[in-house]
């Protein structure tokens, strides 16, 4: 299985939990692998748009929550059911629908207890309204002592690989 490769990079921008932009960077898919692509393809086709799933073996103390329309998708990975990383996907192909999203993926971050006592701004992740890159993954790992950096390291590149699979997708249906 390959995945379409009509994409040949999309932008990170991560945050930091307490609400601060950590920069912006670039992920070409061609350093991503393909192996990995092609794992996170086969989750895409088997689970359609809306789905939460445990990964399998290898990696089934991972859990994923994947929602998505129009172009845009809300991410969560838990590792034994504490989350580890919350992600937006924005394909650039819905502006109204990417703002939509945005402020569902802002507000429930900022509702968090984690952000609450951490925050350093007044409007944590607000930075994120004027990030015009496209296609964008945002993305904030969540510190958790209890889960190792092996498995936060391992979540990371699960939420890379599937931002490239998604935007990929994304692009082949745009057309």
């Amino acid at each position: 299985m390959n995945v379409p490769t009509n994409v040949s990079s999309f932008f990170v921008a991560p945050f930091a939990i307490d609400g601060e932009a950590v920069g912006l960077g670039e992920t070409r898919l061609a350093n991503l692998s393909q192996r990995w692509l092609d794992f996170c393809a086969q989750i895409l086709d088997s689970n359609g748009m809306v789905f939460r799933i445990t990964l399998p073996a290898p990696f089934d103390r991972i859990a994923l929550r994947f929602t998505a329309s129009a172009g845009t998708a809300l991410v969560s990975f838990f590792v034994d059911g504490q989350l580890v990383v919350s992600a937006a996907f924005l394909s650039g192909d819905d502006l109204s629908a990417e703002k939509e999203l945005l402020g569902l993926f802002v507000a429930s971050l900022q509702r968090t207890d984690v952000v609450q006592q951490s925050r350093s701004v007044a409007a944590p992740f607000s930075e994120v309204f004027g990030l015009a890159k496209r296609p964008l993954q945002v993305v904030v790992p969540c510190v958790t002592p209890d889960i190792s950096d092996e498995d936060h390291t391992v979540v990371q590149q699960l939420c890379t690989h599937l931002a490239g699979t998604f935007f990929c997708r994304e692009k082949s249906r745009a057309k």
